[in-house]
């Protein structure tokens, strides 16, 4: 039950396997939120836009997804990763918007690794909290 004491959005991100999914989706049942993920979000911005108009949430549509991760070097991979996600933010920060002051009145706990902290950090609309989840290699 969603009480006055808990934010209309809880935002987790953090690096891939760090566990986000299951934190997010624990969260979400234990407060009757509802869960989505930035990589949802992706998937339905690549179907309302194309590869000429947001180049870098396109960049593995015309290519094998294995031939994709070996034949670019890791610091373009992460280079194509930071694009997509900066075009991909708007949508983001359109949803958080409409569940903290638009008509939106479900809370909604949203993960992904779109969710940087310095973008995170730079909202200002109210009745949102935030985690950014790290991982030890100890």
């Amino acid at each position: 039950m969603v009480t006055n004491s808990h934010p209309k959005v809880i935002l987790i991100g953090g690096p891939p396997s760090s566990g986000k999914s299951t934190l997010a989706r624990t969260i979400a049942a234990r407060l009757g939120y509802g869960c989505i993920s930035t990589d949802d979000i992706g998937v339905s911005a690549r179907a309302m836009t194309t590869a000429e108009s947001y180049p870098s949430l396109h960049s593995m549509d015309s290519s094998n997804h294995r031939d994709y991760f070996i034949d670019n070097s890791a610091e373009w991979l992460v280079e194509d990763m930071m694009r997509g996600h900066a075009e991909l933010w708007p949508a983001i920060e359109a949803i958080i918007e409409e569940h903290t002051i638009g008509y939106a009145s479900d809370p909604i706990v949203i993960e992904g690794m779109a969710l940087w902290p310095e973008r995170v950090a730079a909202l200002e609309y109210p009745g949102i909290a935030s985690f950014w989840l790290g991982m030890s290699t100890d």
